[in-house]
């Protein structure tokens, strides 16, 4: 059997799997699909499954040279999945997504949304660092929790890739779920709100969760998104909140310790998470629990260009790389991303899964909370 058969044997799986699950059910862990090796692949095979994707995608382009400059995109993303397959150390599949025919450079220029200076600390009279659980504590932690199972957790939402948005979406998807397990009742936010009124950051051009939560705080509280849509540009208006159409009101700004207990802890007991992270590792993931070396996803804080919200934990038990007969624990984080809901394949549903414990790609180094009224 061919590749490229077995490529399409994989996606009517994947789709058939997807379709049968009820999408009130939650897994702690995305089953990975299978790993194919597209380096593989005949230059025939190739552009017949670069077709196969403009129309799975819907992408037309404006000239056969615009098509062919891309096809060869296509083709070097290819190589780049099966390296980061070759190198991932968890169970992460990467692949074919919607950013397969941009160059890498294209993926972090437009998902960018982290504003490019310095952490700014200039806030730490209002943050609140949580103690490291006691030994008893630790105990009433489950191995497993994820708030989608709680019933709390909205919709997967779109940012587009026009505006560096990921942090006003990262901050408000905290903030809607503290409200939903506050009041159970599921109500969607204004990100624009963010992106036109908080002047901590830049609009479209990016910003930290912190200064974010704080400016809700000081403002007088966050509008639905309803009143206060999201248009996913640059704010080149004037501040348009309304502050009797507030519904969302922040009481205090929570800044967790970069440690990972400590964060599973504050998860399970309190609520969502906004993090910060490098996205080399985001860009064609399929699945599973990435845990690429630092070396493919840097973990300083300087080169954090993405953000999003854990909303769970877990603990996987895999089949160990030296001795197929054994097993390994895989610890891992649930974030929730605004990429859309076809975000990593049909089984990840827009979320993605990570490696939990050595702040892989970053995602542990300025955990951010709330408490909401």
């Amino acid at each position: 059997m061919s590749l490229l058969c077995s490529w399409f044997i994989v996606c009517v799986l994947l789709l058939n799997d997807a379709s049968a699950q009820d999408s009130r059910t939650y897994e702690h862990i995305s089953p990975s699909p299978e790993k194919i090796t597209y380096g593989a692949l005949t230059p025939n095979e190739t552009e017949l499954l670069f077709d196969l994707y403009l129309r799975d995608y819907d992408k037309m382009y404006r000239s056969n040279d615009f098509r062919r400059e891309r096809l060869d995109i296509f083709r070097e993303n290819l190589l780049r999945y099966d390296k980061m397959n070759e190198a991932d150390r968890g169970t992460a599949v990467y692949g074919i997504d919607q950013f397969s025919d941009w160059t890498f450079e294209e993926f972090k220029q437009r998902i960018s949304g982290i504003k490019k200076e310095p952490f700014d600390l200039s806030v730490n009279e209002s943050m609140v660092y949580y103690d490291d659980p006691s030994p008893g504590d630790k105990k009433i932690i489950p191995e497993n929790f994820d708030w989608r199972d709680e019933g709390v957790v909205g919709r997967i939402k779109e940012q587009g890739f026009i505006c560096g948005s990921c942090s006003a979406f990262a901050t408000v998807a905290t903030l809607e779920i503290l409200y939903s397990i506050k009041h159970r009742s599921i109500k969607y936010f204004s990100e624009q709100q963010l992106l036109d009124c908080d002047t901590r950051s830049r609009g479209c051009g990016g910003g930290w969760s912190h200064n974010m939560i704080k400016y809700v705080q000081e403002a007088g509280g966050l509008e639905s998104d309803k009143t206060y849509p999201y248009k996913g540009e640059n704010a080149t208006s004037e501040c348009l909140f309304d502050k009797d159409m507030a519904i969302l009101k922040v009481r205090r700004l929570v800044m967790v310790e970069p440690d990972s207990d400590m964060m599973t802890a504050h998860v399970c007991r309190n609520g969502p998470l906004a993090v910060s992270l490098s996205a080399e590792s985001l860009y064609g993931y399929r699945g599973g629990v990435m845990h690429p070396p630092s070396s493919g996803c840097s973990k300083d804080l300087e080169h954090a260009d993405h953000a999003a919200t854990i909303v769970g934990y877990g603990v996987s038990e895999v089949r160990s790389e030296d001795d197929r007969n054994r097993k390994r624990s895989l610890p891992y984080w649930i974030v929730k991303n605004s990429w859309g809901k076809n975000y990593g394949g049909p089984r990840a549903r827009g979320y993605f899964y990570i490696y939990r414990g050595d702040n892989t790609c970053g995602i542990e180094n300025k955990p951010t909370g709330a408490v909401v009224e």
